[in-house]
């Protein structure tokens, strides 16, 4: 697992990865304590793939962490549960279903 992000002049910044043997609950709980406690400040936003053990753990240790997930993830999972869409001939129904996650909603 890589943590990446910006420094305070945009540039892109490795500030950790572990290798991990599985993706449970305790190993991502350990994970992120080690990455906090070696950082000075705490993350505001995570983003990541929908891991079920990563979101557990973000909600219950890191509640003022946003996290958010990765278009890329969301994206290539539409592509995979409704690949069916590629065939059909309604182009303007496949193209908004496919600009779902890019959407912005008011809270």
């Amino acid at each position: 697992m890589l943590f990446s992000g910006f420094t305070h002049s945009v540039r892109n910044c490795l500030f950790g990865f572990g290798i991990v043997n599985d993706e449970t609950e305790e190993t991502y709980r350990w994970l992120f304590q080690k990455l906090f406690e070696n950082h000075k400040y705490k993350c505001q936003i995570l983003v990541s793939d929908y891991d079920l053990s990563i979101e557990a753990v973000m909600n219950k240790e890191y509640k003022e962490i946003n996290h958010l997930l990765c278009i890329w993830h969301i994206t290539q999972s539409l592509m995979k549960n409704f690949s069916y869409l590629g065939s059909m001939n309604h182009d303007a129904l496949r193209d908004h279903i496919l600009k779902l996650p890019y959407i912005e909603t008011k809270s």
